[in-house]
C-alpha cells in the first residue's frame, strides 16, 4: 500500500517537492494506532521525515464491527474524516479493527484490521 504512495508520489512530484515535508493526518487517538503509523512511515524512506498528526474522528460504524464490509467502511470513513479535520495534509490514514465470522474458530469469528489511505481524491486499502 505504501508503494502506493510513492507512485502517487512520483505523479504528483512538482506539488510535493516544493513542501517541506508531507504532512500526514491519522484518523484515531488511540496510541497504538498512531505509533503504528507512525513507525510503519519511518521505514520508507520518502515518508520517513514526514509530519503526522492524529485527530479523533467517527468512524460512522459501530463500536464493535462485526462484519468485514462494516470494518473497511469505518476504515475508509475516519481516513476521509481525518483528512477533512486537516487544513493541509498530504495523506490520511484510517484504521478500524473488526470481527469477522470465520467457520472453525472457538468463537465463530477473527479479528481483522484494515487501513485506509486517502489522497483526498483516491482511497487505498490494506490489511
Amino acid at each position: 500500500m505504501l508503494s502506493l504512495l510513492a507512485t502517487h508520489q512520483k505523479q504528483n512530484r512538482t506539488q510535493i517537492i516544493n513542501k517541506h515535508c508531507m504532512k500526514i493526518a491519522i484518523g484515531t487517538k488511540n496510541k497504538v494506532k498512531v505509533m503504528a503509523v507512525e513507525e510503519t512511515l519511518r521505514d520508507y524512506p520518502h515518508l520517513a521525515e514526514s509530519e503526522s498528526d492524529a485527530h479523533a474522528v467517527d468512524s460512522g460504524v459501530g463500536g464493535q464491527p462485526l462484519s468485514m464490509e462494516e470494518t473497511v467502511r469505518g476504515a475508509i470513513n475516519r481516513a476521509k474524516n481525518a483528512f477533512n479535520e486537516c487544513t493541509d495534509c498530504d495523506y490520511s490514514f484510517g484504521i478500524e479493527s473488526g470481527l469477522i465470522e470465520v467457520p472453525y474458530t472457538k468463537s465463530g469469528y477473527m479479528d481483522v484490521c484494515m487501513v485506509a489511505i486517502y489522497d483526498g481524491s483516491n482511497t487505498h486499502l490494506g490489511m
